[in-house]
């Protein structure tokens, strides 16, 4: 399984020309079920993407695309398979054997649509931090994921945690100007009636409603419409890739909270958390590493 930040890799990427900066009022994300349409992408179109970024490792699997609306651009998503697949044959399944279910996570990332002469370029990551998870659920006793964006050209590595609430859900994360350093808090949190799928965006010193996610599960994956309600924040590409990142992840949070609390009944029981080396390199002391 490789490192999913790679220094080498993200550097190489950011050295190509910045994303286009636009306004787009109304996104679509669409998933579907990663098996139904393997086949009809075929190998061929994974090694031409593979190509174009190596952000796309042979783990991944194309697994939806993203339109922006009244825009000329489309996206493509990909899961890393490496983290998530459980069966004996999986990175997982020969690293952990019958633990396997205990340490998949969530690995998701988005590429420029690919073009004739052109597309496949990585445009942002999310990854599950399992152990951030696991602190943030044993504190707590629920299960909170944990999850890090990160976003070519941004200087920072973004935090999307689960925070704690009788009912419901609940995720809150910052929007670090770069220049300024100025901080912002937004909170996204599901609709009590909507089973998960439908979010509202607000920001928290406040209160108000920045933005709508749409959702609407289906047998053979689901579709989900970002609605930005403020016209500063929908000019903002890094406001704007953290919630396309965020509303891709949704669809697998059934599996990560059922990972975190089959862990967390394995640790009471003597299991020791062995979690995959590139996950702890994102632990590691930046100020260390520039002396």
């Amino acid at each position: 399984m490789s490192d999913e930040f790679s220094v080498d890799d993200i550097k190489e990427e950011e050295d190509e020309p910045e994303e286009e900066k636009f306004e787009a009022e109304e996104i679509v994300i669409n998933l579907w079920r990663t098996s139904l349409h393997g086949a009809e992408i075929g190998l061929k179109r994974e090694i031409e993407r593979a190509a174009k970024s190596r952000q796309f490792t042979k783990e991944m699997e194309e697994t939806g695309d993203i339109t922006f609306k009244d825009k000329n651009r489309k996206e493509i998503v990909g899961i890393n398979l490496g983290f998530f697949n459980t069966d004996g044959n999986s990175p997982l399944g020969k690293k952990y054997g019958k633990d396997a279910d205990k340490n998949r996570r969530i690995v998701v990332k988005t590429f420029s649509a690919l073009t004739e002469g052109g597309g496949g370029r990585w445009t942002g990551s999310i990854e599950q931090s399992l152990t951030e998870s696991l602190v943030l659920s044993a504190g707590e006793r629920d299960a909170l994921p944990a999850f890090i964006v990160n976003i070519p050209g941004y200087d920072f590595l973004t935090r999307i945690v689960r925070s704690h609430t009788m009912t419901g859900q609940r995720y809150v994360f910052p929007l670090i100007d770069e220049k300024t350093n100025e901080t912002r808090i937004f909170e996204i949190s599901a609709a009590r009636m909507a089973l998960g799928s439908d979010f509202k965006v607000k920001e928290v010193a406040t209160g108000k409603k920045v933005a709508d996610i749409d959702g609407k599960l289906l047998d053979f994956g689901g579709k989900w419409n970002i609605k930005l309600k403020d016209k500063e924040l929908y000019a903002n590409r890094i406001f704007r890739r953290i919630l396309i990142l965020f509303t891709c992840v949704t669809k697998w949070l059934p599996e990560a909270n059922e990972t975190l609390q089959k862990l967390l009944k394995a640790l009471k029981k003597g299991y020791k958390f062995d979690p995959t080396g590139n996950e702890i390199s994102l632990f590691r002391n930046p100020r260390r590493l520039r002396r």
